[in-house]
Formats: C-alpha cells, structure tokens, sequence
C-alpha cells in the first residue's frame, strides 16, 4: 500500500517499494540524518535500477536486466536498501 511522498504514485510490489523508500530517503528536502559510504560500488548500485511507471504503480528493472547492464550484481546497494526498509522506523539493533 505504500505510495510516494506525493501521495499520487503506488507501487507495484514489495521490490518498488524498497527501491523507492531509499529514494525517498536520500531526498536533500527531508533533511534525513541517512549517511551512505563514500564508496563508488554503492553510488553505482543505488543508481543503476530503471523503472517505469505504469497503471498498477512504479515498476522497478528487474535484478537480472540490472546484471546483464552493468556486468555484475548490484547486491551492495541492495543490502544498503535492505536496512534502511528494515530499519525504518523499528528498533532492530
């Protein structure tokens, strides 16, 4: 059910929703504390993912069209969106 901070976008599934959670959160507007490493691999796997939108909501690539695109896995970047999902909000740690 999650929807952008507009309020006009929905996603498709629970994979544009991660995608789009760390979007949101990397937004210089919300002023977030998000700090992210100096690290080109993790700038080139956040950055890497099209998506599209469509009537049934935000479409993310799919992983293997991302692989096949820039010659290996972007699970560095995806393990970053993974905790800030998880995180979000909860006390984990």
């Amino acid at each position: 059910n999650y929807r952008d901070k507009s309020g006009k976008l929905k996603m498709k599934n629970l994979r544009a929703e991660i995608h789009w959670r760390m979007r949101d959160a990397l937004d210089p507007a919300e002023n977030s504390t998000l700090a992210l490493p100096n690290d080109p691999e993790v700038l080139a796997d956040l950055c890497a993912p099209r998506y599209k939108v469509t009537s049934a909501g935000v479409l993310i690539e799919e992983k293997l069209e991302i692989k096949e695109r820039i010659g290996r896995s972007p699970d560095v970047g995806e393990a970053i969106m993974l905790a800030n999902y998880i995180g979000g909000g909860l006390d984990v740690f």
